[in-house]
């Protein structure tokens, strides 16, 4: 019997020394991670204008087979 409480408690310092191990090297493994992009090389301006050069291509793609379509429906009647 005196086994299985002993068992128990060690359970429990562990967990503890866990615990506060965790507690310690929480604060050094927050900057490891890759969320924090506000000090990252990344050059944002060059993303932004990718991004629009992109949008303006769907925009004059779209606006080609709308006309396209416009002409089609002309030519039939």
């Amino acid at each position: 019997m005196f086994k299985n409480g002993f068992g128990a408690i060690d359970m429990l310092i562990a967990l503890v020394i866990i615990a506060a191990l965790f507690a310690f090297a929480m604060p050094a493994l927050k900057g490891v991670g890759g969320g924090n992009l506000k000090d990252s090389s990344i050059n944002y301006e060059s993303v932004q204008e990718q991004v629009d050069n992109k949008i303006n291509e769907i925009e004059n793609m779209r606006m080609q087979s709308v006309n396209y379509n416009q002409q089609s429906s002309n030519q039939e009647f």
